[in-house]
Order: structure tokens, then C-alpha cells, then sequence
């Protein structure tokens, strides 16, 4: 999976030889940089855990590192029920809210059959080799080598708060749609319906790269059928699964969603518009997706405007709470690999982490406050960041030619 390795971009970090990239990594200041971001990293995420720790302890729940909170956890026991024959209820239209569809539900299937905290240590472990695996693809140049500065993203706030949540699904879904894209560019349509049947997981952030694919499949329907064999392929049996499980699915899952907590842009498009608020926001966001791919139609991707689409998706998702952002690490990786921007992924990782140290006595007040003006806003900034891919890359000046005496005969 290779989708960052095209020669739009590329920074002499790209271009290091294989042998001295151990020597890079060694750097006294690299090693330093990396040593002063994971100290942020872990004062940051004590800050969350202290506000964490009294809340639950104020409810009555565990207090740990870990606890199990409402991310991952109540749709491994909602796959568990799937899985021993029990109800689809509470899980799907009564009071437990989940957000993903019963068809994913059902993909949790075989996590599921492991005790839950079993299950828990293997999501977790699962979603820091995908997130590995996405930032090293996008961060991967033409020759292949990934730069060290890549290491520093898997330090970021979004990466490290998706794998404290147990967001596993979260990551999936981008790395299902990394694929999707690396297919795409490559004429393997079959490969990107699969792709993006799992990617639609995360609908809202899916959308607007279906849109791209679609209009990348411009005037061959030949290709465009096969995607839609491959999501039929993966969506088919999951959608009988879903039937059988819950003959009502669709009316329940539109009830989880009607009662969902929203935060973010989508909140204030349903108090401007009603429960048609955030459908309309996210048909604006995947018509930008469409303009975005308008000049690729019926060719390859561009990938600078696939990971800008990937951002916007970002707007018409619920922002729970900052893993949401690593929707947005892609196009930050594309931007960092231009030159004028080396320092990028220093300042994207560490300045959220400074933000959330300052805001501490906020949050750890003895009113206990989640800042959610902060959290929208970080989240907003780190997609808006990305606005230079819109311009096109400044040509990486040549050497200048050696000058050469000319001897008279």
C-alpha cells in the first residue's frame, strides 16, 4: 500500500539512501524532538485522565488508564450478542445509541468471541499497526523510503487519543479507504469496491472519496462495475446478517442516529435545519469532493485532492473528540512533504498538545469542563491547515550546473 509515492511531491527527507535512514532516526536532535513530544504526549493525556478519573468516579464506574467508556467497547457487546443468537436490543432502537450500522456490527464478530478484555487489548493492538500502516503509506516517496519525520505524526493528539478511545473502527475505515485509493490509481476497481465496503463504516467520511472514485470512473463502466461488485461482495451477506439479526435494522439504526449526540458543524446544522441539517451538510461536502475530482474524471486520482477531500470529510462527521483529526493526517503528510514545509509535522503534533496543557485548569476544574469550543476548534484547524495542497507544488530547484574550463588548443 503505497498511495504517497507519486513525484508531485517530494523533499530531500524523501530521497535519503535505504542505508543511512537507521542514522537519521539516531540524530541527537531527531531523538530529542521525538523524547519532547512524547513528554507533551503523556502530560496531555494526564490531563485526561485525571478529568476522566473523576467523572467516572463520580458515576460509580472503574477508574483506569483504559476504562471501558462508549467507543469501541458497547459494539463489541453488541457483537457478542449478535454472535450467541441474543437480541438486537438495546443496541439498535432503544437506549443504547451505537453509530456504526449492524453490518459492522457484525464485522466485529470474531474480536467479539475473545473475553472483552481480551478483545480490548487486540483492538487496540490492531488499531496502532493500521494507524502505523496509513501514516507510513501517505508518508512513503517515490523511491519508496519513508522519511523519519513520520514517526512524529504517530505522536500526534488525534493518533494517540483513537488508540487510548479504542477507536479501531475509526482506523479501519481510513485505512480501508487508503486502499480504496491506492486501487483506484492502479486500475484494480474490484480491489476498490472492496475497499471501500469496509471504508463505509465511517459513512460520513467515506462519501466524499465514493464521489471521487465515481467520477474518476468517468465514461468506463466496465470499472465502475466492478467496484460495485466488490461492495456487493462484502455488503451482501452482511446486509442478510443484519436482517436476520434485526428484521427492523433500518428503522432502528435511523433511530440511533436521530438520538445520537452531535457535536461539532453537524450540531449546528441540525439546530439551523432540523434532522435534515447534517444530511444537507454532508451532500456540500461530498460536492466539493465532486469539483475536487472533476479534472480526474476518468482518470487516476490526484492525491493531493483525494486527501483534501478526506479532510473536508471531516466536517460533516460528529467531532466526539480529537482521533477524528486523523482524517485529516493524510493531507498534513502530503503537505509535509513539500518543500518549505519540514518543520510541519513538529508543529501539527506539538502545538495541540500546548493547547491542551494550557487549557488543563479548565478541564480539571472542580466543575469538571470538556472545553467542546476547544475540541471543535483544534479539530477545524488541523483540517483547515491543509489549504496550500490546493496550490501545486513549488518546483524543487536544480543543482546548478558545475562550471567547466574550457582548455584552448
Amino acid at each position: 500500500m503505497q498511495p504517497g509515492a507519486d513525484s508531485s511531491a517530494g523533499t530531500s527527507a524523501s530521497l535519503t539512501p535505504r542505508r543511512s535512514q537507521v542514522r537519521a532516526l539516531l540524530r541527537p536532535r531527531f531523538l530529542a524532538g521525538l523524547l519532547l513530544l512524547a513528554s507533551l504526549a503523556a502530560a496531555g493525556q494526564l490531563v485526561f485522565f485525571v478529568g476522566d478519573a473523576r467523572a467516572d468516579t463520580a458515576a460509580g464506574h472503574a477508574v483506569g488508564w483504559f476504562a471501558a467508556r462508549e467507543d469501541l467497547e458497547p459494539n463489541l457487546r453488541a457483537a457478542t450478542a449478535l454472535l450467541h443468537g441474543q437480541s438486537s436490543y438495546p443496541w439498535y432502537g432503544d437506549s443504547v445509541i451505537l453509530g456504526y450500522a449492524p453490518q459492522y456490527t457484525a464485522m466485529l464478530v470474531p474480536p467479539a468471541a475473545l473475553p472483552l478484555n481480551i478483545a480490548e487489548i487486540v483492538t487496540r493492538l490492531l488499531a496502532l499497526v493500521l494507524m502505523v500502516a496509513v501514516v507510513f503509506a501517505w508518508a512513503r516517496g517515490p523511491d519508496g523510503e519513508v522519511p523519519p519525520w513520520a514517526l512524529v505524526f504517530l505522536i500526534s493528539l488525534p493518533v494517540v487519543s483513537l488508540l487510548r478511545l479504542d477507536q479501531m473502527m475509526s482506523v479501519a475505515g481510513l485505512a480501508a479507504l487508503t486502499v480504496a485509493i491506492w486501487a483506484q490509481r492502479r486500475d484494480r476497481w474490484f480491489v476498490v469496491g472492496l475497499a471501500l465496503a469496509v471504508g463505509m463504516s465511517r459513512t460520513t467520511n467515506a462519501l466524499p472519496i465514493v464521489v471521487m472514485v465515481a467520477i474518476s470512473g468517468w465514461g468506463r463502466p466496465a470499472q465502475l462495475l466492478r467496484a460495485v461488485a466488490g461492495i456487493a461482495v462484502v455488503l451482501a451477506p452482511l446486509t442478510v446478517v443484519a436482517y436476520v439479526w434485526d428484521p427492523n435494522w433500518v428503522a432502528d439504526y435511523v433511530h440511533n442516529l436521530s438520538v445520537y449526540n452531535l457535536v461539532g458543524p453537524v450540531k449546528l446544522a441540525r439546530a439551523l435545519m432540523g434532522f435534515s441539517g447534517p444530511l444537507l451538510l454532508e451532500a456540500v461536502v461530498c460536492a466539493l469532493a465532486g469539483l475536487l475530482a472533476w479534472r480526474d474524471r476518468g482518470r487516476p486520482l490526484d492525491l493531493d485532492r483525494v486527501v483534501l477531500a478526506l479532510s473536508l470529510g471531516v466536517l460533516s462527521t460528529i467531532i466526539s473528540t480529537y482521533y477524528v483529526a486523523i482524517y485529516a493526517l493524510p493531507a498534513l503528510i502530503r503537505l509535509a512533504r513539500r518543500p518549505g514545509f519540514g518543520r510541519l509535522p513538529w508543529v501539527a503534533t506539538a502545538a495541540p498538545w500546548v493547547v491542551i496543557l494550557v487549557s488543563a485548569p479548565a478541564i480539571l476544574s472542580s466543575q469538571p469542563i470538556f472545553p467542546v469550543g476547544l475540541l471543535t476548534a483544534m479539530v477545524l484547524v488541523m483540517v483547515a491547515a491543509a489549504y496550500p495542497l490546493l496550490r501545486p507544488p513549488r518546483p524543487v530547484p536544480a543543482p546548478a550546473a558545475s562550471k567547466i574550463a574550457v582548455v584552448p588548443r
